[in-house]
């Protein structure tokens, strides 16, 4: 138990001190009575306790004596935390808080400061409650200037940091609080405090020094009959020769333990503390009853008062509504009116340029957090993917660098997911028209979930429609966006379980071709209930813990991306049983369109367009960029700014210019302006973290062939660098 006993100890000496000090407002019945309580539950006789606190609780609230009701509650209080009724002995600590903020008892309220600690840090559990109590007491201990009153909080800290296994941070309050004990005399204190040194000491292996403190707090509990801090004593004892292999003398200790809790703890006090505690429960009900029926009454005494004043009130304005009503009616309210109207089509046209202003500045925000945010997740998701390669790492090596670019992918998810969100918002999102490889595309999605599918202990599987034809045109940007969502939210919600990503043929002609796409998992499933909401913004289902996490905003995005593709999404779930999220897309294709593998490409494009220049203020980000080059043969040259860039040009001769449009001095359109003014034919590639749709149609003005966003797919990053090298080849 923690440190309380003390304060009955030390109330228990100074009652005649408190009668003889304030004798005008303690009766010597409430007194007496009290300090029979008090010595009652300092025998462990707790029935005989609960009894006498039900008397003085009658008698204070009929004298209205706060003084006595704070310190009674306080005893009551107490009452439950001895057995362990932690909910009770905090409710009966707030009304003897509450009593003693009425008195003004700055003392008082210190001790019951630390008993609330006890109850939260002891009982409760809840450390971080509990040690804010015990320093509310340190403070007001400090106030009042008592010696017993800071050692006591001060050693339940130092408890709370030895039940937490903080010991050194606990031992610094122990040996403060044990400079207290010779000028306070307490032997409860003294016991408790060897109590925790040889616990401090157990933890420290220093066995003669917490055998010797356990032989010291055995002692002064077995004078003083205190049987439960004994019961507390011997059980740390047992486990500290448990610990060291002493069996024999561990059970001894233990049977001491179970000998002392027994004593207070016995079958015959039990059943009569039960009958104590009812009869006390059922006088405090009967007593807020009849405070609650006074207050009733007191209501009713006003709320007459109030009728009587309303209908005077009532009077009042009617009479006042008829002059008004008269006066109005020799005013021209027609010109008012329109006076009115005037003033809110301004206000409005006011509200209206404001709100667009709030709306641009918002996407000039958005637009700039992506920028800052994409920059250093090129290095971290491009280094990432270098290391990964490496043929030397170790297995834990290996899986550190897999959690990194897992952490790194999902944070660049969430920042597609902002900005794609806002831009559905605004209309801006305009569906593009580019061949693409299907199956490949669907392969690189269930690829890119491998770690966090093994991390939930779950398989993923893609099933692909051989019919399909491969190479289609459409948005491949979209389409991954929601499938990336689909699946994502599918492992999230499931665990030791399947995860299938499935395409289907469902019609083919001459140039379209209709694809059904599905993603199912067997996980948790959702509830009726929750599928009529789970598509809105920011929707997140409890599923029973706290282990989900996200913005809530991926299935809201994949609707309204499916809805732009002229298309919805079904859902298909039962609770315990998995789900389905299906939908259908329209796709244009030519038959017998096929798409080159371009890591195979590159050897012929190789032999003679090889020179790149990389043109980036980023240290981090040449470094990523010319390590994924040099992997397949490129020579690379980096330069920091666009000033270089032109000058380098003027004097060398390049293949291709990888063009970082954000630098210093010069940015990469103004280079880019500059050296098509001498050098029409070397492609510009832009390689920018910006948004493309906000810079597409503007590069184009500057003389840049294309852009890529950072960060990027390898696949895609070489499919438009052959692209354009290509495109350069064919002209020669």
């Amino acid at each position: 138990m923690r440190t309380y006993i003390c304060y009955i100890f030390f109330v228990l000496c100074c009652s005649f001190w408190m009668e003889a000090q304030d004798s005008e407002h303690h009766s010597k019945t409430l007194d007496s009575l009290t300090r029979a309580a008090e010595k009652a539950q300092f025998k462990y006789r707790l029935k005989e306790s609960f009894e006498i606190a039900n008397k003085v609780v009658d008698i204070a609230s009929k004298e209205e004596r706060p003084d006595y009701l704070a310190r009674i509650y306080n005893v009551i209080g107490i009452n439950y935390e001895i057995i362990l009724d932690y909910t009770n002995a905090e409710k009966n600590y707030q009304k003897a808080l509450y009593y003693a903020e009425q008195d003004k008892n700055i003392k008082f309220i210190g001790w019951i400061y630390n008993n609330l600690g006890n109850v939260y840090s002891d009982g409760l559990k809840n450390h971080e409650k509990g040690l804010q109590y015990y320093q509310k007491s340190l403070e007001s201990a400090k106030e009042v200037g008592d010696s017993i009153d800071i050692l006591t909080p001060i050693l339940n800290i130092g408890w709370t940091y030895i039940d937490e296994n903080k010991f050194d941070k606990a031992y610094p309050y122990l040996i403060e609080a044990s400079s207290y004990i010779d000028q306070v005399g307490d032997k409860t204190s003294k016991l408790q405090i060897s109590y925790l040194l040889g616990k401090y000491y157990s933890s420290k292996e220093a066995d003669q020094e917490a055998e010797k403190n356990f032989n010291d707090a055995i002692a002064i509990g077995v004078e003083n009959d205190f049987y439960l801090d004994l019961a507390e004593v011997y059980k740390a004892s047992s486990e500290h020769y448990k610990n060291k292999g002493n069996l024999n003398q561990a059970f001894k200790d233990l049977e001491q333990h179970n000998f002392y809790k027994n004593k207070v703890f016995d079958k015959d006090r039990l059943k009569q503390l039960e009958v104590a505690k009812a009869r006390f429960d059922a006088d405090e009900y009967r007593r807020d009853l009849e405070l609650a029926k006074k207050e009733r009454e007191a209501q009713n005494r006003v709320l007459k008062k109030s009728k009587q004043l309303a209908l005077f009130t009532g009077i009042g304005v009617l009479v006042l509504f008829i002059l008004l009503m008269l006066l109005l009616a020799s005013i021209k309210h027609i010109k008012h009116i329109n006076k009115e109207l005037e003033l809110q089509n301004v206000q409005l046209e006011v509200a209206k340029e404001e709100a667009e202003k709030l709306s641009n500045v918002k996407s000039q925000f958005i637009s700039t957090v992506s920028h800052e945010l994409r920059t250093p997740l090129y290095g971290v998701v491009g280094l990432t993917s270098l290391l990964l390669e490496e043929a030397k790492l170790t297995q834990k090596e290996f899986q550190y660098l897999k959690s990194l670019k897992f952490s790194g992918d999902y944070l660049l998810n969430l920042i597609n997911d902002v900005l794609q969100l806002s831009k559905i918002e605004s209309n801006k999102v305009v569906l593009e028209n580019t061949k693409f490889n299907i199956k490949q595309l669907g392969k690189n999605i269930i690829n890119s979930f491998g770690f966090q599918a093994e991390q939930k202990e779950n398989t993923l599987e893609f099933r692909f429609d051989n019919e399909i034809p491969i190479a289609i045109n459409g948005d491949p940007v979209r389409l991954s966006q929601i499938l990336i969502n689909l699946i994502g939210n599918a492992i999230k919600f499931t665990s030791n379980g399947n995860v299938v990503l499935a395409m289907k043929l469902v019609s083919k002609s001459e140039k379209h071709v209709e694809i059904n796409f599905n993603v199912e998992d067997n996980g948790k499933g959702i509830s009726k209930k929750d599928q009529e909401q789970i598509f809105e913004n920011f929707a997140q289902l409890d599923r029973g813990n706290n282990e989900y996490q996200g913005t809530g905003l991926g299935l809201s995005i994949v609707k309204k991306l499916i809805e732009i593709f002229d298309s919805q999404i079904t859902l298909e779930s039962e609770l315990g049983k998995g789900s389905r999220f299906s939908f259908t897309i329209k796709f244009d294709y030519n038959e017998g369109d096929i798409i080159e593998n371009v890591y195979e490409e590159l050897p012929s494009i190789l032999g003679f367009k090889n020179k790149v220049l990389i043109v980036e203020d980023n240290k981090i980000n040449q470094i990523v960029t010319q390590s994924i080059l040099q992997k397949v043969k490129f020579k690379c040259k980096i330069v920091s700014d666009g000033q270089e860039a032109v000058e380098i040009l003027k004097k060398e001769h390049f293949d291709l210019v990888l063009m970082d449009l954000n630098m210093p001095n010069m940015n990469g359109m103004e280079a880019s302006k500059l050296i098509r003014e001498f050098n029409k034919n070397v492609p510009i590639i832009a390689l920018t973290a910006l948004q493309i749709d906000e810079i597409q149609s503007d590069i184009f003005e500057y003389g840049i062939n294309d852009i890529i966003n950072k960060p990027y797919d390898q696949h895609e990053f070489f499919q438009i660098i052959v692209k354009n090298l290509n495109k350069v080849q064919s002209q020669t």
